[in-house]
């Protein structure tokens, strides 16, 4: 999870490449993976990233 954390953060690739480049097979599969992980969407945390409401400290 925590090279997707990387994508989502630093590049503009869609959520289903990221997904997909590490290693699950659906972006379905992935949004549920992440979502458990860190109790938000891939794209909300895409957007509190961008938004600045997340930190780098309060990510990792």
């Amino acid at each position: 999870m925590n090279q997707a954390i990387e994508l989502l953060r630093n590049t503009n690739d869609a959520i289903g490449d990221i997904a997909i480049k590490v290693g699950f097979s659906s972006y379905v599969q992935f949004a549920k993976a992440f979502q458990k992980a860190r109790q938000m969407s891939p794209s909300a945390f895409r957007k509190a990233i961008s938004n600045g409401e997340l930190s780098p400290r309060k990510i990792d």
